[in-house]
């Protein structure tokens, strides 16, 4: 409760993401340095394995496979802090709306049943 996770919710992902990314500043840091983690750990991983079964065994081919890892770290990198920025900025009254009218399309077409809980800023959700 005190960093703000318990505030997200699956059935209206982007706007209680948006509302647990901005809880706290610790959480975006957290939620950075994870992904740069996994993003590094990735590319060096597969860069390892190349050596380590024999993929690319010369100095010429392991300096073409350091750059196309690299490369694709980086990659990786910018798509996940693209992410991240998105759910920092994420407008939470427009993502409610968009969400509730969701929630009605689904409701009316028979996809989903309806379910108050569901809604997005319902006040059952957010006892939730």
């Amino acid at each position: 409760d005190p960093l703000g996770g318990h505030k997200f919710r699956a059935f209206s992902a982007p706007s209680t993401l948006g509302a647990a990314m901005t809880a706290s500043v610790i959480i975006p840091i957290l939620y950075a340095i994870g992904v740069l983690s996994c993003v590094f750990h990735l590319a060096n991983g597969i860069w390892t394995m190349g050596i380590t079964w024999g993929v690319w065994t010369s100095p010429a081919a392991q300096r073409r496979a350091n750059w196309i890892c690299a490369a694709a770290g980086l990659f990786l990198a910018v798509v996940g802090m693209s992410a991240l920025y998105g759910a920092v900025t994420v407008d939470q009254v427009q993502a409610v709306e968009f969400e509730n009218k969701m929630y009605d399309a689904k409701v009316a077409s028979g996809e989903v049943v309806a379910n108050e809980h569901k809604r997005a800023g319902s006040d059952d959700a957010a006892a939730h």
